[in-house]
């Protein structure tokens, strides 16, 4: 298995966490 690079892991985990600040917002539509 490869090695993810730590940087790519902190990417996907932000854009995680910034998904789930906005799915709230994004209910209403």
């Amino acid at each position: 298995m490869r090695q993810i690079p730590q940087d790519m892991v902190d990417l996907i985990d932000a854009m995680r966490a910034d998904f789930e600040t906005h799915k709230d917002d994004i209910d209403w539509l």
